[in-house]
């Protein structure tokens, strides 16, 4: 996730915390629900923390990931996006570990009192739909065809998101309304794009008449639920949300996840993949995005 060198200040700025290798394990052990074992196989090095965990350790010890990054930087040079890659349609246990870990990273950072998420979309945002389940699968079915090979397009009857796959999007969803402040910026035909796409593969055969009636009730309760939470202002859980609607059609679709000592930028590609930053100038620049939107 971060460079070598970012990764040892931030052990070492751990330790500052604590004077004693003890007092280190069992307050880790607490943080992390994780056995005394697994945290000296990290403290020795043998294994690191994930994403997740550094998330979490950074907000009890109020350890800034952002000065470490911008020591580090000063350094050892490092590129600034890295590609997650997950396999939605096949996944194993690796790709669940990496969902499961960016949930648990989510749910950290939800508790801060600044919490803030931002989503800069030509598409409708991955959180809007996960709760539906043919337009979820819809997203499935074109990120299979996006990546595979034409002679192994697969129809969207034959994809269907897994229980574990379903499981995890719903603890997502849970997180994500604990956020103090979610915005969502949304291009004027995004609608009208997402239809066409449809249309697409009806005609192309790959989605059926059926299915397709299937999409659009689904999309009329999705339109429904932005009426109600552009009314509202804030999800069921008094959380605040804001929607806005521009002209302007984005060259790609950003979204950012910020707290006091954390911030995260991802660029959304081919539907579900996403490229993702922790350096604090990327997402300064996508957050002067929303501002000049």
């Amino acid at each position: 996730m971060i460079s070598q060198h970012a990764y040892d200040i931030f052990i070492e700025e751990m330790k500052k915390r604590m004077q004693k290798s003890t007092e280190i394990v069992l307050v880790l052990s607490e943080i992390l629900f994780i056995g005394r074992e697994s945290i000296y196989r990290r403290l020795r090095g043998e294994v690191s923390f994930t994403f997740a965990e550094i998330a979490k350790i950074s907000n009890y010890f109020n350890i800034s990931l952002d000065g470490i990054l911008q020591q580090s930087a000063t350094v050892v040079p490092c590129s600034s996006f890295y590609l997650q890659v997950v396999d939605f349609i096949n996944p194993g246990d690796a790709d669940y570990t990496a969902l499961r870990n960016h949930v648990d990273f989510v749910e950290c950072i939800s508790q801060d009192s600044l919490s803030e998420i931002a989503w800069i979309a030509n598409i409708i945002t991955v959180p809007l739909i996960k709760a539906y389940e043919y337009l979820y699968n819809f997203y499935l079915f074109k990120w299979n065809y996006q990546f595979t090979s034409i002679h192994e397009i697969k129809k969207m009857a034959d994809i269907k998101a897994t229980d574990r796959l379903r499981s995890i999007n719903k603890d997502y969803l849970k997180r994500i309304k604990q956020f103090e402040k979610n915005t969502y910026i949304l291009n004027e035909k995004t609608i009208a794009n997402l239809v066409k796409d449809i249309s697409y593969f009806v005609n192309a055969q790959l989605i059926t008449k059926e299915e397709s009636s299937k999409l659009k009730d689904e999309l009329y309760l999705l339109i429904d639920e932005l009426d109600r939470l552009t009314l509202n202002g804030a999800f069921e859980t008094g959380k605040k949300v804001e929607i806005y609607i521009s002209p302007v059609k984005f060259d790609s679709n950003y979204f950012y996840f910020k707290s006091l000592n954390y911030c995260l930028t991802l660029i959304r590609s081919l539907t579900l993949s996403s490229g993702y930053s922790v350096d604090t100038q990327v997402f300064d620049r996508t957050k002067r995005i929303t501002v000049k939107i």
